[in-house]
């Protein structure tokens, strides 16, 4: 049984990449120990030594290597976010600041001390994401207008260590930094040296990304993934 979870996840990072073997063959073998030990004491992710999450989290990260040839032209555009007339006033209360950044657990816990419909009609909306997800003024736009695509309950690690790093460079909070910032935010963030290095190569020669832009479009390429390979990386 072990040696098929192995043989689906070894192939699995091979057809996610579509890149040579050898390339990933460190990743695949941390990930090898680290299901071994996982399946032969039954354990799960929190009852994992700190290295052996280390190398977990490390073979998720090749996950955002996915689709990773980028349209510049469709990536690199502003992009603007109409809040619906009657949500205005609630989108200013529970975001004062269009600025800040917050986890979705935050924005529940301020519409709980908002007793109308429109807090009501959000709280539905929110109801259906993963509380421990960040999210920007933009981002609860998007989820009013559900467009809002979400990570994977195995990718919110990552996506909010992204989001919060980008946002923090991003001192006009205009949604773009620079590409020094982005490329420093990925070394900091992620730990797999290979994925870094092919998340920069497609940046090559851009001086500037609209990181918000990036991240939405990683979310829907990682949720576009067949279930039974994400299931691999749990």
């Amino acid at each position: 049984m072990h040696w098929q979870i192995y043989f689906e996840l070894f192939f699995g990072i091979v057809y996610l990449l579509c890149k040579p073997i050898r390339v990933y063959s460190n990743a695949a073998t941390g990930a090898m120990e680290t299901l071994s030990r996982a399946c032969e004491g039954m354990l799960t992710y929190d009852e994992l030594s700190d290295e052996e999450k280390k190398i977990k989290e490390r073979v998720r990260e090749v996950l955002l290597m996915t689709n990773n040839e980028t349209s510049f032209q469709a990536l690199n555009i502003k992009k603007t976010y109409e809040i619906p007339e009657n949500m205005e006033a609630i989108v200013k209360e529970i975001f004062p600041e269009s600025t800040m950044i917050y986890s979705i657990l935050d924005v529940w816990n301020k519409l709980i001390k908002i007793n109308n419909k429109e807090a009501e009609i959000l709280k539905v909306k929110l109801d259906r994401l993963n509380m421990d997800v960040f999210i920007t003024c933009r981002n609860l736009i998007q989820i009013l207008n559900n467009t809002y695509v979400q990570p994977p309950k195995i990718m919110v690690r990552l996506f909010n260590e992204l989001l919060k790093g980008f946002h923090k460079k991003d001192m006009e909070k205009t949604g773009k930094i620079s590409i020094d910032d982005f490329n420093n935010v990925i070394d900091t963030a992620f730990n797999n040296d290979v994925t870094k290095k092919e998340i920069k190569k497609s940046f090559e020669n851009i001086h500037y990304v609209y990181y918000e832009a990036w991240l939405m479009k990683k979310r829907n390429d990682v949720n576009k993934l067949p279930s039974k390979l994400m299931m691999l990386f749990t």
